[in-house]
């Protein structure tokens, strides 16, 4: 009986520091988040010329199409 009922405190405490260690990346990651997207947003958009760009996803679409069908 004390071995079960050790095994659940043990699995309680588990449970526990799992919860807080998931609680706080979930939290430094909410942080983060408008750090990332302000920084793609400054940064990496406006060195981007899309309307140029946007005419080669025709042809990565067309080549991921024929990587599924060749697999």
């Amino acid at each position: 009986m004390y071995l079960i009922t050790e095994y659940q405190r043990l699995k309680e405490v588990e449970t526990n520091q799992y919860n807080l260690e998931w609680n706080f990346k979930r939290i430094i990651s909410k942080a983060n988040y408008h750090i990332h997207t302000d920084a793609v947003k400054n940064y990496i958009l406006p060195e981007k010329n899309y309307e140029k760009d946007r005419e080669w996803i025709v042809y990565a679409e067309e080549a991921d199409l024929l990587n599924v069908a060749l697999c």
